[in-house]
């Protein structure tokens, strides 16, 4: 690679997008990877263990669970190293500046609502297999249909 090209992928990464764009990236790729036909050697390439020994002590884990469990903990800590400055020094410093992203960063729970006993249980989900709900009049007539049919024979 010549020093040009090399100057010109250093100013790429020196830009505050960069790392954005590389997860962009990255997580294009491992989507069309995993939904085509190498998605097995994706799969290969997922199971594959690694370790990290020091002395007696070691970590092996496949390399699902190295970047479900370090690289993420390090994402966030990066995300909220980030979010400190923002306050410190950036835009969120002045407090007319911060209200909003603070308010809507802010999780407003409201109480679970029951459902009393004369209400109703409501239907459930369709099962994947058939498309149908459980419920469905078509599965109580097959049901009593079986039923009829065991009982009378």
């Amino acid at each position: 690679m010549t020093p040009m090209r090399f100057g010109r992928l250093e100013r790429l990464f020196r830009h505050e997008a960069a790392s954005g764009m590389v997860l962009m990236l990255a997580s294009a790729l491992a989507l069309v990877l995993a939904n085509s036909s190498l998605a097995g050697v994706y799969d290969l390439l997922l199971s594959v263990r690694g370790s990290v020994r020091i002395g007696d002590f070691a970590i092996e884990k496949p390399l699902l669970l190295w970047i479900n469990d370090g690289l993420m903990a390090m994402f966030f800590l990066l995300v909220g190293l980030e979010i400190k400055r923002e306050l410190l020094d950036g835009e969120l410093s002045d407090r007319r500046r911060a209200i909003l992203p603070a308010s809507a960063a802010i999780e407003t729970r409201r109480p679970r609502q029951t459902r009393s006993p004369s209400q109703p249980a409501s239907r459930s989900a369709p099962s994947r297999a058939s498309g149908r709900s459980d419920h469905s009049p078509a599965t109580a007539r097959r049901r009593e249909t079986s039923l009829s049919r065991v009982q009378s024979g």
